[in-house]
């Protein structure tokens, strides 16, 4: 029986041998291959997510540079409907053509500069005498020119013979 009990040690310490060298051949796996691969797992999904911001941080960025181009383009559009110093007197003469051909008498008042914020208007005064009809035509091709005009009041009074005296308050907005 001893050659029996024998046996049976050997096979529990070959078992014993065998469980060690599988839990050890584990846990160098596990250190060596597994924790490896998920650390390797966590880096790519950390750089996919940085990717990804990347990609929507950058399509907005085109974004924002289409709405700059308009922007800007709006603003070009917007200054050169602004009245220069140097075109005010191509200004008042186009009123007196427009009030000629719309058969008006015209009177211009003296024009003054205002600041409203950070804009500078200027204030013009006009006088008018025609018909009701002329006086439309009139406003109609003064709204008509290149220029960002605002009508701040018409002041019509009838006259004699169907003629309407009026007074009109515009501004010009001002480069």
């Amino acid at each position: 029986m001893k050659h029996a009990g024998q046996g049976r040690t050997m096979i529990y310490t070959a078992l014993v041998v065998l469980a060690g060298v599988v839990f050890v051949g584990a846990a160098a796996l596990i250190q060596f291959a597994v924790l490896p691969l998920m650390a390797a797992q966590d880096s790519f999904a950390a750089q996919s997510r940085t990717f990804s911001e990347l990609q929507e941080k950058a399509s907005v960025k085109q974004e924002l540079m289409r709405e700059l181009a308009l922007v800007e383009e709006e603003r070009d559009i917007f200054e050169r409907a602004l009245l220069s110093a140097n075109s005010q007197l191509d200004f008042f003469e186009r009123l007196e053509r427009i009030a000629a051909a719309t058969r008006n008498t015209y009177t211009l008042r003296e024009p003054k500069e205002v600041e409203r914020g950070s804009m500078r208007l200027l204030s013009l005064g006009i006088e008018l005498e025609g018909s009701y009809a002329d006086l439309i035509r009139f406003l109609r091709e003064v709204r008509s020119l290149p220029y960002v005009i605002t009508t701040r009041s018409v002041i019509a009074n009838a006259a004699t013979n169907g003629r309407v005296t009026s007074t009109i308050i515009m501004e010009v907005f001002l480069k």
